[in-house]
C-alpha cells in the first residue's frame, strides 16, 4: 500500500524578557526552544494498519499536532518542565527490521530474506525475545571468528558488490570467469589463514541449549517442569535412531580452543560407547571428531 503523507510544521520559539532576546549563559545565541508536530494528510496503509494506544503512548518524541500559529506571534510561558534523557542504543532488530536493513544495504533477495532469517534461528545464533532477535553466544562467537578470519566477505559493501557481479553476469554484462577469478584469489589466500585466526577467538563454553532460550520466570518454570517417573529396571536404554535424537536434546558445552579439523567449527564434548570424545558442533552436516587431550 502507499505510505502515509504528513503535513510537518516546525515551529521555533525564542525566549524574550520584554520583548527582548533572552541570552543564554556565557553571552551565546538567545534561549531557542523547538516544536515539531505533524497532521495527517493521507493515511495509505494506516487505513488498515495502527499501532497499539500503549505503544505509541511510549515514544514521548513522538511528534504530534501542533495549533494553529503566525510568525512572529508572540507565546505566554505557562511553564517549564525539565526532562532528563539519557542516550539509548538502538533497538534489537525485529524479523520485520532486519530484513529492512538486508535491503537497505543491497545484501540478499526478496527470495532469500525468509531463509537468512530462518537459517539464523535453526543455527542457534539468535533466539526470539518478544519480538526481537537477541544473539546468542554460539552467534557471538561465530560473528567474531568471521570477521577475524574473513575481515573483506564480511564487510557489507563486499556483499552488495557480489550480488551486483551476479546480476551483471546474468545480464550478460560481465564475464562469469572473470568475476570468479577476481573473487576467489584474495578468498584462497584467506582461507588459506581462516583456522589459524578463528583458533585465537575465544569459545564460550556455555551450554548452546540453555544460551538459546530466554530466561524464564519463576512461575513459568515451576509450571514447565517434568512431572517424576518412575524408573522401570526393565525398560530398555534407546537405540540407533533414537538414542541420537536423545543426545541430539541435551546440552552440549564447548571444548574451549578447541576446532574442528574438518571444517574449523568449536568443538564440544561428547560420550559415546568408548568414552567421552570432542566431535564437531556442526554435526551431523561435519562429522569430525577428536580424542580428549588431543593437539589442537
Amino acid at each position: 500500500m502507499a505510505a502515509a503523507v504528513y503535513d510537518v510544521t516546525t515551529v521555533n520559539v525564542v525566549a524574550t524578557v520584554e520583548g527582548k532576546p533572552l541570552e543564554s549563559p556565557r553571552g551565546k545565541p538567545p534561549f531557542l526552544f523547538r516544536a515539531t508536530g505533524r497532521t495527517l494528510l493521507f493515511d495509505g496503509f494506516l487505513k488498515v494498519w495502527q499501532e497499539s494506544e500503549e505503544k505509541a503512548g511510549e515514544d514521548e518524541d513522538e511528534p504530534q499536532a501542533l495549533p494553529e500559529l503566525t510568525a512572529n506571534e508572540p507565546l505566554d510561558l505557562l511553564a517549564l518542565i525539565p526532562r532528563q534523557h539519557f542516550t539509548q542504543p538502538p533497538p534489537r532488530y525485529t524479523e520485520a527490521a532486519l530484513i529492512k536493513a538486508l535491503e537497505e544495504r543491497g545484501i540478499g533477495r526478496p527470495s532469500t530474506y525468509a531463509s537468512i532469517v530462518a537459517t539464523l534461528k535453526e543455527r542457534e545464533y539468535v533466539y526470539l525475545d518478544g519480538r526481537y532477535l537477541r544473539p546468542t553466544p554460539l552467534g557471538e562467537t561465530t560473528c567474531d571468528a568471521l570477521i577475524a578470519a574473513f575481515p573483506d566477505l564480511m564487510d557489507y559493501t563486499f556483499t552488495a558488490q557480489v550480488e551486483d557481479w551476479l546480476d551483471d553476469v546474468s545480464r550478460g554484462e560481465k564475464d562469469w570467469g572473470a568475476a570468479l577469478r577476481e573473487f576467489y584469489g584474495p578468498f584462497s589466500q584467506a582461507l588459506a589463514q581462516a583456522l589459524a585466526k578463528m583458533a585465537t577467538i575465544s569459545k564460550p563454553a556455555i551450554s548452546i541449549a540453555n544460551a538459546a532460550r530466554p530466561p524464564q520466570r519463576a512461575a513459568d518454570a515451576q509450571e514447565t517442569l517434568p512431572r517424576p517417573t518412575r524408573r522401570n529396571s526393565t525398560s530398555k536404554k534407546p537405540r540407533g535412531k533414537a538414542a541420537r535424537k536423545s543426545r541430539a536434546k541435551e546440552p552440549v558445552a564447548y571444548e574451549p580452543g578447541a576446532v574442528c579439523p574438518l571444517c574449523g567449527s568449536p568443538m564440544v564434548r561428547r560420550t559415546g560407547k568408548h568414552g567421552p570424545f570432542l566431535g564437531c558442533s556442526r554435526y551431523p552436516q561435519c562429522k569430525g571428531t577428536r580424542n580428549i587431550g588431543a593437539k589442537k
